[in-house]
């Protein structure tokens, strides 16, 4: 089964005094080799910062949550069980002790 993924970016940042050196970007995208989905998120950060990430679907219930690690240098962050969501518009949130960074994503199957 294919899936065909259209996504649209919308960041949210929070101001503080100070940040943790992080990207403003984060990225949904397929890993090629499991076919899962990922955040792909940059760290300038000289230590590992905890991120809770939060899936809602249209109505704003939460279909997802998780917590993760993010370590120094590029990151990718598996979305376990994305793929088995119904299709839809979905807003994925990654939130740090200084950062909201988010991305809306479109599931077509």
């Amino acid at each position: 089964m294919k899936f065909i993924l259209s996504i649209f970016f919308t960041f949210v940042f929070v101001a503080a005094a100070n940040a943790d050196n992080l990207s403003d970007k984060i990225k949904i995208g397929s890993n090629a080799k499991t076919s899962e989905l990922e955040i792909r998120y940059n760290s300038n950060s000289k230590r590992n910062i905890t991120a809770n990430v939060v899936i809602t679907d249209a109505e704003g219930k939460a279909v997802g949550a998780f917590t993760c690690e993010i370590k120094k240098g590029s990151n990718a962050v598996c979305l376990h069980d994305a793929l088995n969501l119904k299709e839809g518009i979905y807003t994925v949130k990654m939130t740090t002790k200084n950062k909201i960074s988010s991305t809306k994503i479109v599931l077509f199957k």
